[in-house]
């Protein structure tokens, strides 16, 4: 059974008010928002789903609430204190903005995402959640081209960071 939730709906644009979830998922979906939806930020406590066929476009994580993109894609997403999960299959393109403090992008299958990162500062963590540790990993970051490379064991990834 899948989470209840509220919206609060602007346009194109619905936020979640109470609940704990927003469930988006192919054209068929039955929930009644189709497979895609503009700004959004999930309310504390929630999380957003984006599955396969769905797209989020400019959603916001605040401190506390989790957007997960299993199959699907998120656009243009600020992680605002909250998480941004990319699973096998997820996809995030455009930006991933790190404007609030503390917030995290967790990539489960361990691939580098498309989009630009900005604004990655102290406090702020790149999860690669299924990368083993080792004393041998690095990570060097190439300031003209704001490409951030880490190697871990077998596994070498590159993020494009903004430099401004």
């Amino acid at each position: 059974m899948l989470p209840n939730y509220a919206l609060e709906s602007s346009g194109a644009n619905p936020s979640v008010v109470s609940g704990n979830a927003v469930v988006m998922l192919t054209a068929s979906c039955a929930s009644g928002l189709g497979n895609s939806v503009g700004a959004m930020s999930p309310a504390a406590g929630s999380s957003l789903y984006v599955f396969s066929g769905g797209t989020a476009s400019g959603a916001s994580v605040d401190a506390g609430p989790t957007e997960m993109v299993l199959g699907g894609t998120a656009t243009d997403t600020t992680i605002a204190g909250g998480t941004l999960e990319l699973w096998a299959g997820g996809q995030a393109s455009g930006f991933i903005a790190l404007t609030g403090a503390d917030g995290v992008l967790a990539l489960t299958d361990n691939a580098a995402p498309a989009a630009i990162i900005s604004a990655f500062a102290i406090g702020d963590i790149v999860d690669l959640t299924n990368v083993a540790w080792t004393a041998a990993g690095t990570a060097s970051l190439d300031p003209s081209t704001g490409v951030l490379t880490v190697t871990e064991g077998a596994m070498t990834d590159s993020f494009d960071l903004d430099p401004s």
